[in-house]
C-alpha cells in the first residue's frame, strides 16, 4: 500500500465519521402511539389472569389500533387467542367522555 492510497483512506474514514456524527446528532421526529403507521409497530406485555396458570400475552398492533390476548398451549405448542379489542375506539370513547 503506497502513501497516496493510505492518505485517501484516512480522508475517506474522517469524512464517513463526520457523516455518521451528523446522522447521530440529528433530531428524529416524534410519533404518537397510534399515529406512526410504520410496519411492525407492536407492543407486547405479559400479565397474569385469575384462574390461569400460564401468563397471558397481550399484543397491541399500533398500526391498526387493535389488541389481542393469547395464551400458550403447551400440549399443542401453539399460541391460542383468548380475545381481542379495538383499542383505538376505546381511546376515542374515553376522550369523548373526558370532554364532558
Amino acid at each position: 500500500m503506497n502513501r497516496k492510497s493510505l492518505g485517501g483512506l484516512i480522508v475517506l474514514n474522517v469524512a464517513l465519521l463526520f457523516v455518521l456524527g451528523l446522522l447521530t446528532m440529528a433530531p428524529s421526529t416524534a410519533e404518537a402511539q397510534l399515529g406512526g403507521r410504520r410496519a411492525g409497530d407492536y407492543v407486547m406485555v405479559a400479565g397474569q389472569v385469575q384462574g390461569k396458570v400460564n401468563s397471558t400475552l397481550y399484543i397491541a398492533d399500533l398500526n391498526n389500533g387493535t389488541m389481542i390476548a393469547v395464551n400458550y398451549d403447551q400440549n399443542a405448542r401453539a399460541l391460542v387467542p383468548v380475545g381481542g379489542r379495538v383499542i383505538s375506539a376505546d381511546f376515542a370513547a374515553a376522550g369523548a367522555a373526558g370532554a364532558r
